[in-house]
């Protein structure tokens, strides 16, 4: 598989950076891990890829239609 390929790649790339101490080496290589296991999911949940783009759109509907209606709170006076 290309992305077992890449994750080892990376890996082996990293790991002789990330074993003298380097924190941002490590951050990153973590960082490309969950990358790889999101792309994994999605391949394999096309229905995922929907709801990860629908929910924001919902978010700003329902919130943006309650938000419009909060009145000023503060007191006159």
């Amino acid at each position: 598989m290309e992305s077992d390929r890449f994750a080892t790649s990376v890996a082996a790339s990293v790991e002789p950076a990330a074993k003298s101490g380097s924190t941002v080496l490590q951050a990153l290589t973590d960082m490309l891990v969950i990358v790889e296991m999101e792309l994994r999911k999605l391949r394999h949940e096309p229905t995922e890829l929907f709801t990860r783009a629908v929910q924001p759109v919902l978010w700003l509907l329902i919130f943006g239609q309650a938000f419009s209606k909060v009145r000023d709170l503060t007191q006159a006076g």
